[in-house]
């Protein structure tokens, strides 16, 4: 069924399976005075990518893990850091990959 005026998304035509890796885009809070140094302890994270702050304490990163249970994993790991105050989701989307088994 097509609705008029609405945008529909393009089919993938992938060969054998297509794949969602789930990508947020995260406010990590903590005090103030501990930004910097949380900032430099998030690099160590795979799939946390930070982009600046806001100088009150506010963190912005972008997550991406494999699935929905690694993402879930490692927001939960962000969490149970002395420094972090919060890990708010702002954006969460599913990247879609297509991989041919000839190119695994």
């Amino acid at each position: 069924m097509s609705c008029p005026g609405v945008a529909t998304a393009p089919r993938l035509d992938c060969a054998d399976e297509v794949k969602t890796v789930p990508i947020a885009g995260v406010v990590v809070s903590t005090y103030r005075d501990k930004a910097g140094s949380l900032e430099e302890k998030l690099h160590v994270f795979p799939g946390v990518e930070t982009h600046g702050g806001d100088g009150r304490g506010h963190l912005i990163a972008v997550l991406e893990a494999p699935d929905r249970e690694g993402m879930e994993t490692l927001i939960r790991r962000l969490e149970a850091m002395d420094e972090v105050l919060n890990v708010g989701i702002t954006f969460l989307a599913a990247d879609t990959d297509c991989t041919d088994e000839e190119e695994a």
